[in-house]
């Protein structure tokens, strides 16, 4: 996208004002009280009527100050979010769900809130109240101005009038999940957020007959940008349910988009994962999913077994393995950095690798029937615009073809920096190559490479276990873990290395899934299995294994495990453990 193109679209909020003008009585949001019942709708008219009540509310406060938005899921946080674009005021969203909590969450929250330094928190009478109980803990929070926007009074933006915006203006604060460190503020303008949604658009072939059905949460950027804003700036309805619904029960996800007759949705690995355990062959008959065109799947590393068992699963309900959308990008890139090409029909590109290769940062493809492989499904190509290219991560040089590098990009619609973080932002945002001084980059931190024009993920830099001479992802031990006893709860295991007078060693968390039955898992069965599979799959040996309750694991908000995080815990003696071998 040129400059030149970009010098003629409208920003959301004028999107938004001009939808309310031509089409005011469509559809453009319908939120689904846990994930079932139409609880709340809005049409472009009320959206944009609301999101003026907002604005009109926050007036007298100067450009470009924060306002922190603390809401669960449903239709008052994207009426505030926009309400703040409307009034040039930066949203930052925040998980409402910390406020019940005083620990790792808690934590978070006010990590996030001592970075943005918001002079302003929106939220609902509800959960401004339950603020007060955090004096101890948060003064600095406690004492922030408050603005219940369920308590404005329709109408109160009846005078109020758009502002002159530009491009070059900042939009929001994008807080990343903080899987490898404390969150830090990525500044989207609101140039680079046009880009992206042209991007989107032209990727995933969004037309004014589609519909997304979106249950990701909306303080992430996946859930943000592609399931709630992208809508608005296509015009398209969207459906809305929490996370939780999804959670407790995956089947209102493809029943909503049955019902719906939804075209795109989309979620990390984990939730196709989800929907494969926990909906029953009986429940297939009720299911119509040949309107869902193009299904997302990002935010986490992308399992081909995963794609292949989902395909075949709901196959019978009308679901096209063509319609897998894998894509990589990151809240640094604003969302995107690869994605399918558009209008593609084949299902994703899956490569057969040799894993002693993959161990020593080498990509070689595998015979057929070979052992010792690791299927690595495409992410697909790099988005319009976007320029990538696999350096080793010490050195800065480019890695020749077929060996695993860090991954840097360069396209317009990349975030501006680190919000206040000038070393942070010079180190990862405008980087260099060595030697040629080409640049500025950004630094995305995680591991891969280009196959025939396709990104290919293994994992993050910051992640890596060096043991036996060879590099390791934890994410591959992980899933090896999962698979190896049924006890094991999926997404909930954690792999990473420990220092001891010894030297280095492997360590391994894994939650036990909870059990209905009256007698008890066998916790012995399960650490043979797990030691099995990682030394058949990986050649390692654990040093330390322990078995967790449910919900020890350390997660950022979007569900991503906290490797740093759960060692600090296992040193520390501070997790759940129910036994150790």
């Amino acid at each position: 996208m040129t400059e030149t193109d970009v010098a003629g679209l409208q920003t959301l909020a004028q999107r938004l004002q001009a939808r309310a003008g031509t089409e005011p009585e469509g559809q453009a949001f319908l939120h689904l009280k846990d994930g079932e019942a139409e609880a709340a709708s809005l049409t472009w008219r009320e959206f944009d009527a609301a999101a003026r009540d907002v604005a009109a509310s926050l007036a007298g406060r100067a450009p470009g100050e924060r306002a922190l938005l603390l809401y669960r899921a449903g239709l008052d946080f994207i009426t505030a979010f926009m309400g703040c674009l409307y009034a040039g005021i930066l949203p930052v969203a925040a998980p409402a769900d910390t406020l019940g909590h005083r620990g790792r969450t808690l934590a978070q929250l006010l990590a996030t809130f001592n970075d943005a330094r918001p002079s302003i928190l929106l939220s609902t009478g509800e959960l401004l109240g339950s603020i007060g109980a955090l004096e101890a803990q948060a003064p600095d929070l406690c004492r922030t101005a408050q603005l219940d926007t369920t308590a404005i009074l329709p109408g109160t933006g009846a005078a109020w009038r758009p502002r002159q915006e530009s491009l070059d203006e900042i939009a929001y604060l994008q807080y990343s999940s903080g899987s490898t460190a404390s969150p830090k503020g990525v500044v989207v303008g609101q140039r680079e957020l046009v880009r992206m949604m042209e991007i989107i658009s032209q990727a995933y072939g969004y037309d004014r007959q589609s519909r997304f059905v979106c249950w990701m949460p909306h303080y992430h950027d996946y859930g943000l940008v592609q399931g709630l804003l992208h809508p608005i700036h296509a015009g398209i309805p969207c459906i809305v349910m929490s996370s939780a619904s999804f959670i407790q029960r995956p089947y209102r996800w493809l029943a909503a988009m049955t019902k719906y007759a939804a075209t795109h949705s989309a979620g990390p690995n984990f939730a196709y994962d989800h929907c494969l355990r926990r909906i029953p062959e009986a429940q297939l008959g009720e299911l119509d999913l040949s309107a869902w065109r193009f299904a997302g799947n990002g935010a986490e590393p992308v399992r081909a077994k995963t794609l292949e068992e989902f395909a075949a699963k709901f196959y019978v309900c009308g679901f096209r393995r063509a319609s897998f959308y894998p894509s990589y990008g990151l809240a640094e890139a604003t969302l995107l950095v690869s994605g399918p090409k558009p209008a593609a029909e084949a299902p994703p590109a899956v490569l057969t690798l040799k894993a002693s290769a993959l161990e020593q940062d080498r990509v070689e493809i595998a015979a057929e029937g070979e052992a010792g492989v690791r299927h690595i499904p495409s992410c697909g190509n790099p988005v319009r615009g976007a320029t990538l290219r696999i350096l080793d991560p010490e050195t800065r040089r480019p890695r020749p073809p077929r060996e695993i590098g860090e991954i840097w990009v360069a396209h317009g619609a990349l975030g501006r920096g680190y919000w206040n973080r000038a070393e942070l932002t010079q180190e990862f945002f405008q980087a260099h190559i060595a030697d040629s001084g080409e640049g500025p980059y950004l630094r995305t931190g995680d591991l891969g490479f280009l196959e025939d024009g396709q990104v290919y993920i293994v994992g993050r830099k910051k992640d890596l276990i060096i043991a036996n001479g060879g590099n390791h992802h934890p994410e591959e031990i992980e899933w090896s873990i999962e698979q190896s006893h049924p006890a094991i709860r999926a997404g909930c295991v954690a792999a990473f290395t420990i220092d001891d007078d010894e030297g280095t060693t492997l360590a391994v968390l894994a939650e036990v899934a909870p059990t209905r039955s009256a007698e008890a898992p066998d916790h012995a069965a399960i650490i043979r299995a797990i030691r099995k599979a990682v030394a058949m799959d990986h050649s390692l040996t654990i040093g330390r294994m322990a078995l967790l309750a449910p919900g020890a694991i350390a997660k950022t908000t979007s569900g991503k495990i906290q490797r740093a995080a759960c060692r600090s815990a296992l040193l520390g003696g501070k997790l759940a453990i129910v036994s150790e071998g």
